[in-house]
């Protein structure tokens, strides 16, 4: 109820003032390599795996922040696990 009610009064601030909300987080995405770890790929294929990692807005980067890693497979993409665990 509380957090209902300072995210109401910080827009209504906000449209007085003439200020644009928050913007919301940020996705990155992107591919790593890595000798380490099993890959179920051919021995021509490049070790790499692809991420995608979403950046809460605000963050500096200069402060740790914990990290939660979801590990997905059977076909799916990094974009449809997310919208599924939306």
């Amino acid at each position: 109820m509380f957090e209902k009610l300072r995210t109401g009064a910080r827009d209504l601030i906000a449209r007085i003032f003439g200020r644009k909300p928050p913007e919301p987080g940020r996705f990155v995405s992107g591919s790593k390599f890595s000798w380490r770890g099993w890959l179920a790929s051919g021995p021509w294929i490049w070790p790499a795996r692809d991420y995608l990692l979403y950046v809460p807005r605000g963050y500096g980067g200069w402060r740790r922040r914990p990290l939660i890693v979801l590990m997905h497979g059977c076909k799916q993409t990094p974009e449809e696990i997310a919208a599924a665990t939306r």
